[in-house]
Parts: C-alpha cells; structure tokens; sequence
C-alpha cells in the first residue's frame, strides 16, 4: 500500500510540476520572476488586463508540500476529521475533504481538494484547491489545480488548470482546457480549449477556442439551436476563399435545402455551368429584404413583382396596370410630334456580338420625353406611346382632309351641274 501511495505521490509532484514549470521555474531549477511568466501566458491566452489583474488576486497559494500524508485506504486522513456517516470516500492531500460529515463516494486528491464538502456525493475532485468551496454538490468531476474552485452546484465537469475557477452556481456545464470558462456562471454550457469562454455569461452555450476572445471559432446557442463560425467553413476542403465554400464532385448538388413537405432548394455547379434553383416543381422566387422580385415556375412562366411577365412561349408583357400607375395625363400632340421628329434610326452591333446588326436608337440622342433616367437605355413602351399618338393626330388630319374633299367633290358637282344647264339655254 505504501508503494502505491509514493508512486502516486510522485505522479501528482510530476503533473503539478509540468504546469508550474511554465509559470517560472526553469531548467536549471532558478525561479525567474514566476508572476511575470504566469501574466505573459494569460495575456497570450487573450485575458485582458483587468482580466489577469482579477485573476492575480485570486491565485494566492501558500502551497504545502504532499508528502504522503492522507487516505491510507479507509475514509480516514491525519487532516481530516470525518463523522461516522460519511463512508466510501477517498481522500489524498493535506485537509483533502477536510469538511466532510455526511457525504458519500467522493474521490479527492491534492491539497485541500473538496476541502468545504460536507454532505456532497460521488464528486471526483483532482488537484490542488478543486472543488475547494462545494459543500453539497453532486455528480462533479473537477481536474486541475483551483478547477472548479468557488463551484457550489452539482453535475459539472472541468478539466484544466482553472477551469471554472469562479464558476460559482453553474449546473450541467463541461469546461475543457485551462482557464476554460474561468468567470462563469451559467448552466449547461460546454467550453473547449484554453481559455474557452473565460467571461462569457449566459447559459446553454457552446465555444470552442483556445484563447479568451468572445468571438470564438465556433459559437452556439443549445436552447435557440444556434451554431455560429468565426471565420470561413470548409466542407471538402482546408484552404476555403469563401465565407462558406463547399467542394464537390459528380452531378449531386453543392447545397441543399430541404423543407419536410415542402421544396428542395439547391445551389450547384458543374464543369460547364453554375446553377441553383429547386429540384422540385415548386416555384422559385428572386427575394429582396424578404419580399420576392422575381418568381419562376414550373412551367416556365416568369413574373416580376411589378406584374410584368413573359410567358412560357417567351412573350413579354409590360406592367401597365392604373392601380400602380399615378400623375396619369394625356401626351401632348405637339410634344408627341416633335419628340417623333427627333428621334434618329440607326443601324449597329453590340461589342459583345460584332455579327449581329440591329436597327433602333441611341438612348444618349433621344429627345428627353422618352429618355431614361440615366440615358443608357429605352423603354419600347415610350416610344410606342409617342407613334400611337402622332399615328393617332395623323388619322384625325386625314378624316379631317377626307370630309373637305368630299365638300370639295360636291361643290364641283354643282358647278358642273350649272355649267352643263347653262350650256342648254344657249
């Protein structure tokens, strides 16, 4: 039993010894400034310094040495004075479970480890100070030096040197790493990496980092099923250049959306196109600000949300309902007619396509009745309006022509009446 005791007194001194070997004790064994070391590791966890001035105060130990002193097997240590209800306990540290008086399977080792524990139970509590201020808690595993120090709750699990340091009434959280969620104070949260969460509050919360920072990695929420990155996601691939980039190969789509019931949505890309759209025959819809813009279906019909369309056989149809029109007022004659004199047929080609030659007008040269706001295109409609209403003034100048023809065709019949009466008389 001795033996066994020395070889894991020796194991403890080791692990203590390779986490406060960084903190200021060097090679040659000289102790070089330790508080120093121990700021330059905090402040490169990402602590600020208010951070690591609060943590300062708090890590005070005036550290006794273990020298083997403790459980010897039975519920029972030199330090610790324990009642005749409290059994099936392991102690192993000066005043490990120091406390204790009415709790039961709870395993502490290293100095004063579980030291406030009273009536808690199957707590496993590893290293010096863990769980030093639980009295009553349950189901907690702490591991580390000062893990879980201040913790009063149950079902807690942190592992790390100063995991839950100050988590004081946090149930069902796991901290993993040092410093992990250090200041803490929610439940159901789960920590990963040094320094994970140290001041986030809330509860039902997910980080995983390995610095301090509050904009971790990897975010989340439980409750609201919220999962947030830090930076860019790579699925299939470790270099992405995308916020999210997806790396497939074969015809299945890059993304997918699926609604149960409803349409499949779909994001793809190929070795000659890019698509996305619905693998069902649901409509899909162009939305701005959630109101949709455009809308496709099945068939093919295209529909703007200004009640423009073309149909599936490609007919476009403007919008020109009165319900989205205002300021509605007859077209001047005059102003249709000139505007129709200034206007200037061309032929060209568009640059993008040299062999296709086309007839129409140059939307910087056209009078300004139908120019466009910025004059770098023409609505057809415009000037169908203006020819409608010079074809239409042209049709009442020539009804207008007809019926003094008519009068003229019947004045010369009446003369040529009197002409031939009067050639009679002679």
């Amino acid at each position: 039993m001795l033996k066994k005791l020395c070889v894991m007194h020796v194991c403890i001194f080791m692990s203590l010894l390779v986490f406060f070997m960084p903190f200021g004790i060097s090679a040659q064994g000289k102790e070089n400034n330790p508080d120093k070391k121990l700021e330059n590791i905090l402040r490169a966890h990402g602590l600020s310094d208010q951070d690591i001035t609060d943590f300062m105060k708090n890590f005070k130990h005036e550290g006794k040495n273990v020298t083997g002193e403790g459980s010897e097997g039975k519920n029972s240590s030199e330090k610790s004075v324990l009642k005749s209800l409290s059994a099936f306990n392991t102690l192993y540290g000066v005043d490990a479970g120091a406390s204790l008086t009415n709790g039961n399977f709870n395993s502490f080792f290293g100095e004063t480890a579980g030291y406030s524990v009273k009536n808690g139970f199957s707590n496993n509590f590893f290293g010096a100070e863990a769980g030093h201020e639980n009295i009553e808690g349950f189901y907690n595993v702490f591991i580390g030096v000062d893990a879980g120090f201040s913790n009063q709750e149950s079902e807690n699990i942190f592992i790390g040197n100063f995991a839950g340091r100050c988590s004081i009434n946090g149930t069902g959280n796991c901290f993993i790493g040092n410093l992990a969620g250090y200041n803490n104070g929610g439940s159901d949260n789960i920590y990963i990496g040094n320094a994970a969460g140290y001041n986030a509050t809330g509860s039902n919360k997910l980080y995983i980092a390995n610095n301090a920072s509050n904009t971790p990695l990897l975010y989340g929420e439980f409750d609201n099923k919220i999962v947030t990155v830090h930076g860019k996601l790579g699925i299939n691939t470790k270099t992405p250049l995308y916020t999210i980039e997806a790396n497939t190969t074969g015809s299945n789509a890059a993304l997918a959306v699926k609604r149960i019931g409803g349409s499949t949505a779909f994001i793809t890309g190929t070795e000659s196109y890019s698509g996305f759209g619905s693998v069902t025959f649901h409509p899909v819809l162009l939305m701005v600000n959630g109101i949709w813009k455009l809308r496709l279906n099945g068939n093919g019909f295209l529909k703007m949300s200004s009640g423009a369309y073309c149909t599936t056989s490609g007919v476009w149809t403007d919008s020109s309902s009165r319900t989205v029109k205002e300021n509605i007022y007859p077209l001047d004659t005059t102003k249709a007619m000139d505007t129709l004199a200034g206007l200037t047929p061309v032929v060209f080609n568009y640059k993008i396509d040299k062999s296709d030659m086309n007839v129409g007008f140059i939307a910087e040269d056209v009078p300004e009745l139908v120019a466009s706001a910025d004059r770098k295109g023409l609505s057809p409609m415009d000037i169908t309006a203006v020819l409608t209403k010079v074809v239409q003034e042209q049709q009442k100048m020539i009804r207008d022509l007809k019926e003094e023809n008519k009068e003229y065709k019947t004045n010369l019949s009446d003369i040529k009446k009197r002409l031939e009466q009067l050639e009679k008389q002679k």
